[in-house]
């Protein structure tokens, strides 16, 4: 399987770079089996490794401070959790990073959401939204409009959880309308072809 593939990977390749990016698929593998102890602890090592390179992309070392607090929310971490998207956030407010900065705040959000702090979550849920509406972000924004009407249902606030329920259901049977779309035309092209070799060979 996966794992024993990139761990005898690890004994063989020495370029920092593919370690750093074999320990980060390691994490993947761990959180794919809902294993969020040992995942962060490949994380760790990813991150250990990239902090020591010289001219590292900031752009990897804030998506490895993301992905470390995001694994440390699911390990009932809160403090380490905050830490490390508190410093990808830092990162990418100085690079400009819209996209980055959604998925920081979106993480925060919930982050507090998740231990009841709903004066904390909600701005930075909001700010994650906004910034999400304004860029066209689709990848995150499915998941802001679930998580704001879980916020706001817990709240109390059921015509504001109504709201976003809604857009969340709306936007799902869209998207999986477009799928199915997608999928119909290439089998009508598909068969297009089929016919069309069909007719050049009768001819």
């Amino acid at each position: 399987g996966a794992l024993a593939y990139y761990t005898d990977a690890l004994l063989y390749i020495k370029s920092d770079k593919a370690v750093a990016s074999i320990y980060n698929n390691l994490a993947a593998t761990y959180m794919y089996q809902n294993d969020p102890v040992k995942a962060s602890l490949m994380m760790h090592k990813s991150l250990e490794i990239k902090e020591r390179m010289e001219n590292i992309d900031p752009g990897q070392l804030s998506q490895g401070y993301n992905n470390l607090g995001s694994i440390l929310i699911e390990s009932n971490d809160t403090a380490g959790a905050r830490l490390y998207l508190e410093k990808a956030l830092a990162i990418n407010l100085k690079q400009a990073d819209s996209s980055g900065i959604a998925m920081n705040y979106f993480n925060l959000g919930n982050l507090y959401a998740k231990v009841k702090d709903y004066k904390k979550a909600e701005p930075l849920i909001l700010k994650s939204y906004d910034i999400v509406v304004r860029h066209n972000y689709k990848d995150i924004l499915s998941d802001a409009y679930r998580s704001l009407a879980k916020l706001y249902n817990n709240t109390g606030d059921y015509k504001k959880a109504y709201e976003f329920q809604l857009k969340y259901t709306e936007y799902k049977a869209a998207f999986l309308t477009s799928g199915m779309t997608e999928k119909l035309n290439l089998a009508q092209e598909r068969f297009d072809a089929q016919q069309r070799e069909q007719k050049d060979k009768q001819q």
